[in-house]
């Protein structure tokens, strides 16, 4: 990311960006100005989906993955989760879990069940910390399915 002053920029990865609760590194004077994503590779499959009431709505929880599948494995998994921590996360075991395996139904099903274990959501007013744990699992297996749907080729 670039954020930038009247007098300066800078860049940030987006893993040292948020720092906590309603925290991010930007200072007093910074905006946000470019954010910059990679084109996908080829064999890349990508997919976001979040859970809100309304499209207006603040997602109960959110996730974003992408994956790399060549000759029917796994070489490459990023899978973000949001409104399940602190601050937006990648999950790490997950990814681990995923990557390397032979892109079937089990494997897909133990990245989620890993990704969820990974959450440290908070009750509050709009959600349950149980709810969230359970739907991170079914999100993020959607995610992969979706993701492996739309393999870039």
């Amino acid at each position: 990311m670039k954020l930038a002053t009247a007098k300066s920029e800078r860049t940030e990865s987006i893993e040292n960006f948020y720092l906590d609760y309603f925290r991010t590194s930007l200072q007093r004077d910074e905006m946000v100005t470019e954010v910059f994503l990679p084109n996908p590779r080829p064999g890349t499959g990508l997919a976001f989906l979040n859970l809100v009431r309304t499209r207006a709505d603040i997602a109960k929880i959110s996730v974003a993955v992408a994956i790399i599948v060549q000759d029917g494995t796994c070489r490459e998994a990023r899978i973000a989760i949001g409104a399940a921590a602190p601050t937006v996360f990648r999950a790490a075991k997950a990814e681990a879990a995923l990557t390397g395996q032979k892109i079937i139904p089990q494997a897909i099903h133990k990245a989620a069940e890993t990704a969820a274990g990974e959450t440290k959501p908070i009750t509050d007013l709009r959600s349950t910390t149980e709810y969230r744990k359970e739907t991170a699992k079914v999100l993020v297996r959607r995610a992969l399915e979706k993701a492996l749907e739309k393999l870039k080729t």
